[in-house]
């Protein structure tokens, strides 16, 4: 049965592959129904420490999210990671806002989370109290576009975000108060040209007057990531997994997908035998 997961789910192998593969290699006959079962059953056997990765990522200090959409039933919904030191959760949602988190987490008072810009985040960090750490990532992608669609104006403004972020990087997360503030100025600095195109107009006074308190709380702490980018690396389980079946048939399914997908990904991003972990989690299943 844990076999089966780690075709489904690990290797990601559509249902007809795995019996095919099953047949073909250890004379095993199973049906595409009953694939399905055994992931339900599995789901069922590894609730608990799954509620225990929970537990351990809602007490952590600092944590990334990020979404993505998903399918279910022909149905839009979204797809939620959470990820904190050495675990990866899952949750697939009908909403793609605040609620979500804010259902999960509760108060979160002076915790940080490290997110893109989009707007359910910031609703989630009033709400909650988390800190925010906007990805540098997304911001000098942004600015890339600027640079391709508004000429020289746009390349300036490219530039500096660049380099800001250099000087920022360069501080290896042993900056002070005074270095932070610094930083911010120089995005100040920006705010204060004359541009011909209100986007970059926009995009400069956006980051500095909304997001300016979230740009730069990796330079003082070394817990802190500059990026998403391990948020966007782990989604992509989930995105491989959507291209080849479409999603899921029922929201069981997708809950069980989310469940026994944030088990897979957990003991890889601890670098552990993925068959011998899941073994090993059976044997004890509440974590503790």
């Amino acid at each position: 049965m844990l076999f089966v997961m780690y075709l489904k789910l690990g290797l990601r192998l559509p249902c007809k592959k795995i019996v095919d593969f099953l047949l073909t290699s250890h004379d095993v006959k199973i049906s595409n129904g009953e694939v399905i079962v055994i992931l339900r059953q599995l789901a069922n056997a590894f609730g608990d420490y799954y509620a225990h990765l929970e537990k351990l990522v809602k007490v952590a200090r600092v944590k990334h999210s990020d979404t993505t959409g998903w399918r279910v039933n022909g149905r839009n919904y979204y797809a939620w990671v959470f990820i904190t030191a050495g675990i990866v959760l899952y949750k697939i949602r009908k909403r793609n806002n605040h609620k979500v988190g804010l259902s999960f987490f509760g108060k979160q008072t002076g915790n940080v989370l490290t997110v893109d810009r989009h707007a359910a985040f910031r609703t989630l960090a009033e709400k909650s109290g988390f800190l925010l750490q906007v990805c540098w990532s997304h911001i000098l992608e942004n600015s890339k576009g600027l640079a391709k669609d508004f000429g020289a104006e746009g390349l300036y403004v490219h530039k500096k975000f660049k380099d800001i972020y250099s000087l920022a990087k360069g501080l290896n997360h042993k900056g002070s108060e005074e270095m932070v503030e610094q930083l911010k100025g120089l995005v100040f600095e920006l705010t204060q040209r004359h541009y011909k195109h209100s986007t970059v107009r926009k995009f400069a006074h956006t980051l500095f007057y909304r997001d300016g308190e979230n740009l730069f709380r990796f330079v003082t702490d070394p817990e802190i990531s500059s990026t998403n980018n391990i948020s966007e690396r782990e989604l992509r389980a989930l995105v491989i997994i959507r291209k080849i079946s479409n999603g899921s048939r029922s929201c069981r399914g997708a809950a069980a997908t989310a469940m026994l997908l944030s088990v897979i990904q957990t003991l890889r991003f601890r670098k552990e035998n993925v068959l011998l972990g899941l073994q090993n989690i059976l044997k004890n299943p509440s974590g503790y």
